[in-house]
Parts: C-alpha cells; structure tokens; sequence
C-alpha cells in the first residue's frame, strides 16, 4: 500500500535523523560504493561527487516542484526513489577553496548535500525539498536551489523528463554536470 505524502515525509525526517552522514576525513566515514552507490572526491567542490554508475548527468539551478512536499514526493516515487529508504546527508569541506561561496572568505563549518540514490539513480540538492533544510536554516518545502542527476543513462533521461513536466517552475538546466 502507497503510504500517503505526510506519512512518507515522517518516515523520512526519522531516516535523515537515525542515518550517520557520509563525507571523508575524521569527522565523516566514506561512503561504500555497494551501499550507497556514490563516490565522493576529496576536492571539496560540490562536483566531488557521482553515481557509481553514472552515464548521464544533468545540473538544475533552482526548481520549485510545488507550494509544499508533495510534488517531490511525487517526484521521487516517479523516478523509483523512496523518500526514506535512499536517502543519505553528504558532507562536503568547502572551506579550504571557498569555490561553493565566490571567492569570498565566508567561513563555512559544515555543508550538506541531500542525496537520494539507488543502483540506477542519483538525485542530490543543496535544499533538502522535504523538511526544507539547507545546513540547519529552514526554507519552503518543495523546492531545491542547486540540484542534479546522476547514474544509468535510460533512467536519467526519464527522471530528467519527469521533472521538466512536474516543476512548476525551474530556472535553468545544463547536461554534464551533477550541480549546476
């Protein structure tokens, strides 16, 4: 039985709060690549970061999927994500090179990417679209400011394509790239 879009998004804020996070270096274990399917690059760019599968990519700037979670979670269950079970919190070191902040010396002690991932598909976003988190700040439900795709080219295409026809709104996309 489908559970309903409440159920889903309480069965997922306990998931994110129960999970350990993935990264690299003391603070964080590497993520396995037979469990989580990603591999993460110790460059401390938001690029680090890729399917272990991946033969398409897509980068999406700023998607509004809806007025509140609900259209994510349509989303995720049309790409064959489930909103619990695939989901794991990426930490990513931006302090060193500053590259996610411009240039500027913004001190950043911690970043999270919101990733969810099975052996054919990756989706990941700086804003968790569900709870509306984007390192511990609270922002709307259903929407995701730098997000992208990643994994097995057929299912990439359609979750692609899924999304250009859900998002109420996005304002840009570009292939080759996880992040835009």
């Amino acid at each position: 039985m489908q559970q309903s879009p409440q159920d889903q998004a309480t069965a997922h804020r306990a998931a994110a709060e129960t999970k350990d996070t993935v990264g690299y270096g003391d603070k964080y274990p590497l993520p396995t690549e037979e469990t989580h399917h990603i591999t993460i690059k110790n460059n401390n760019d938001l690029s680090g970061l890729s399917h272990i599968n991946e033969e398409r990519t897509y980068g999406y700037d700023n998607i509004k999927f809806g007025h509140n979670r609900v259209p994510f979670l349509r989303f995720l269950d049309a790409i064959n994500l489930d909103p619990a079970e695939d989901y794991i919190r990426i930490f990513r070191d931006l302090n060193r090179n500053n590259s996610y902040s411009s240039g500027t010396n913004e001190k950043r002690d911690f970043f999270y990417l919101h990733c969810w991932v099975n052996s054919e598909i990756m989706y990941v976003s700086t804003t968790n679209p569900i709870t509306g988190v984007q390192n511990g700040n609270y922002y709307t439900t259903g929407e995701a400011e730098y997000s992208g795709l990643s994994g097995v080219a057929k299912p990439v295409e359609k979750a692609h394509n899924t999304l250009l026809e859900t998002a109420e709104w996005m304002k840009d996309f570009r292939q080759s790239r996880i992040l835009f």
